[in-house]
């Protein structure tokens, strides 16, 4: 269904949802993928220092985003690949000592 405008009620959907607390940004957005992408790096600037995007890359990492952590420390390159076991968190004491089960 196309609006007056000429767009379909679907992508006026899509341009509101991303535009959401972005009144300085003008843009179309015409794909699924491109809200999406979009929004990923809204969230990305608007949450940062805040300890999420672990969990978001290993999430979008189980999705096939292919997200490959790089760091470089005294010269040396260390990298994390998408769905590597070293994503787990630690389990808390508390429930290791109850449960008399053994850390990750």
């Amino acid at each position: 269904m196309v609006g007056a405008e000429g767009k379909s009620a679907q992508q006026k959907a899509l341009t509101l949802g991303a535009i959401h607390n972005m009144p300085d940004q003008s843009f179309f957005i015409t794909s699924m993928p491109e809200l999406v992408t979009i929004i990923l790096q809204h969230r990305r600037k608007e949450l940062l220092m805040r300890g999420l995007r672990w969990m978001d890359i290993k999430r979008l990492n189980k999705e096939d985003a292919d997200i490959i952590l790089q760091r470089m420390v005294d010269n040396q390159v260390y990298s994390l690949p998408p769905n590597d076991k070293r994503y787990a968190l630690p389990i808390p004491a508390d429930i290791i000592l109850h449960a008399g089960i053994e850390q990750n």
